[in-house]
């Protein structure tokens, strides 16, 4: 049915161009209840992978915020791009929060240049200033990274590695950092993150594992969870997803927001949550060692950045326990800790990432978003950037303009309709966890 809607959404657009020539996870940081997110940048935000990562979080993890995602990713688009569409591309969204992930492309893939860092750091400084004025904040995210071992220059300049042009992109990082700091946004520092992680990575991987992608520059899902990570953390997440406590003297249990106990008797706690913890939906047809060396299973970054650990949280805390070590059923996996471990408190998050309860729902929830991520494509590209030049071609001809508006009213409504079917995918999740002697 989606496949079929989405083909009427491009035949749709392609009319309509041719008849117009015719925490709880509560935050610290910028991220607010009713929040509305533009997610910005050139074709690595167009792979729509960070981009719905980070949304399918917001929806699943943090539903409470009822938080609206659009993505504005553009391939090949450098900041003076933006800049010159934002205005009408963006005018009826008003997002309250940006992220903006600009620099790859404005370095030229060659040393950086006087004139291409005045370039790149006017035209940042000019949509920085346009979103202040109009009550957006940014979390600017600066460029990401080549890969160390992928990255082969241009053929114009072959003689451009990448630790030349990570040089260059560490200088436009510098000076995205400067200006956030300048205008009083928050600072992702992308580069720096990638690098320090991809650094990690190739150590325990070896140097074949891509982090930025088999041509450089367009990472795996593993390096999009990075950037996932990094802006989640620029705004200010919390990464509570939940408390379980159990008892196993009196057989009570209690939960935090988001989890409700349903029933709780001799080490068996049964719940129904509405917050989720993230999922990584691994192939678990291939073996652990596979997955682990596998740029596209997000997952195998985990080791490497502090996901699970700082965005990921959802504690299960056992007490008087008469063991000194105990097994842990939760849905079809179980595993054994000591009981220290269970009074301190186990992340079932991170304990469980290669399958929880809530991995079938969890699919569902980024399935959905990433169909409505690539209507956004189409209607950003496909229709609300070429209305302009329809009106200017229609010389003020009212009834065209009136169907102009009126596309785009439908358009912007049939997107609506697709953020409300992202949002309710994430249901209540039933699971239960049960604590049993460890043979």
């Amino acid at each position: 049915m989606q496949k079929n809607i989405m083909k009427r959404m491009r035949t749709l657009l392609v009319i309509m161009a041719l008849a117009a020539p015719l925490a709880g996870a509560e935050s610290s940081g910028p991220l607010k209840a009713g929040c509305r997110i533009a997610i910005i940048g050139d074709s690595i935000t167009e792979q729509r992978l960070y981009s719905n990562y980070i949304e399918s979080y917001l929806l699943a993890c943090c539903p409470e915020l009822k938080a609206e995602v659009f993505q504005f990713g553009w391939s090949g688009e450098v900041a003076a791009g933006f800049e010159k569409r934002m205005g009408n591309d963006m005018a009826w969204f008003k997002p309250t929060l940006a992220t903006i992930c600009f620099g790859m492309n404005d370095g030229r893939y060659s040393r950086l240049t006087p004139e291409n860092e005045r370039q790149f750091e006017g035209a940042l400084r000019n949509i920085l200033t346009a979103f202040k004025q109009n009550g957006t904040f940014a979390v600017v995210g600066g460029p990401g990274a080549v890969d160390t071992r992928y990255f082969q220059g241009r053929p114009s300049d072959p003689s451009v590695t990448a630790e030349i042009y990570n040089e260059t992109l560490s200088r436009l990082s510098a000076v995205a950092s400067n200006l956030a700091a300048e205008a009083g946004f928050k600072f992702a520092g992308l580069h720096q993150v990638m690098m320090q992680a991809m650094a990690r990575a190739k150590q325990a991987r070896g140097n074949d594992y891509a982090v930025c992608g088999k041509d450089g520059i367009h990472p795996s899902p593993n390096g999009h969870l990075i950037m996932a990570y990094a802006f989640l953390k620029a705004m200010g997440v919390s990464g509570d997803i939940g408390t379980i406590s159990m008892s196993m003297k009196d057989g009570r249990a209690a939960a935090t927001s988001g989890h409700k106990v349903l029933a709780a008797a001799c080490g068996r706690v049964e719940l129904e949550s509405t917050r989720y913890p993230y999922c990584f939906n691994r192939r678990l047809r291939s073996s652990a060692a596979e997955r682990s060396a596998d740029p596209s299973d997000a997952a195998s970054m985990l080791p490497f950045i502090p996901f699970n650990q700082e965005l990921n949280r959802l504690i299960l805390k056992v007490d008087g326990l008469a063991w000194e070590k105990a097994k842990v059923r939760w849905g079809a996996q179980s595993k054994v800790f000591s009981k220290g471990e269970l009074e301190t408190g186990i992340n079932l998050a991170a304990e469980f990432a290669d399958g929880t309860p809530f991995a079938e729902a969890f699919t569902k929830v980024q399935q959905t978003v990433a169909f409505k991520q690539e209507f956004e494509t189409l209607l950003v590209k496909g229709w609300l950037t070429k209305v302009p030049a329809m009106e200017k071609l229609m010389n003020g001809d009212a009834r065209a303009d009136a169907g102009l508006h009126g596309a785009s009213a439908q358009l912007i409504g049939a997107w609506a309709s697709l953020r409300a079917a992202a949002a309710a995918a994430a249901v209540p999740v039933k699971h239960s966890i049960l604590i049993e002697k460890a043979e």
